[in-house]
């Protein structure tokens, strides 16, 4: 399977939520910043599968759909 990656710009997601572009991390992951009931939070993007992230940044469980990018029509 290729190795999809999303882009390092602000993207929306399913739920209507913008991921905006925050970082690349230390591996060249696209680290991006989502804010949820008022609490500013760190997601990395995963092979183009956005995941929350462990305190350490690690990659800890993929999101759900619905925090998912938005697929272009």
């Amino acid at each position: 399977m290729a190795r999809k990656e999303l882009p390092q710009t602000d993207i929306k997601l399913n739920n209507g939520l913008i991921a905006k572009f925050a970082f690349e991390d230390d591996w060249g992951r696209n680290v991006y910043e989502i804010n949820q009931n008022n609490k500013l939070v760190e997601i990395v993007d995963v092979d183009g599968v956005l995941h929350s992230m462990t305190k350490d940044g690690e990659p800890s469980f993929p999101l759900k759909v619905e925090f998912q990018p938005k697929e272009e029509a």
